[in-house]
């Protein structure tokens, strides 16, 4: 599974949870909190089977989906 699919599907999933049915854009601001963040990146780990330790500080100061992309990206570069 690619990166971005990974999270744009547990994004959407946690979206749904809150009632939210529109589909998210890239651009979009986050619309769950710290604890919907760390979530995301729980549930981006399993599907990708890597650890995104490094990624939560960053990702918790995310504006938008664009921001958690990069900083999720950046951080499985970082492990190969």
């Amino acid at each position: 599974m690619r990166v971005n699919d990974a999270i744009f599907e547990s994004y959407s999933n946690l979206l749904k949870a809150q009632g939210l049915t529109k589909e998210p854009s890239i651009d979009e601001k986050i619309k769950i909190d710290t604890y919907g963040l760390v979530n995301l990146i729980i549930d981006v780990e399993e599907k990708l089977g890597v650890s995104l330790d490094s990624a939560i500080s960053e990702v918790k100061q995310s504006k938008t989906l664009l921001d958690v992309i990069e900083s999720i990206q950046n951080s499985i570069s970082v492990l190969n």
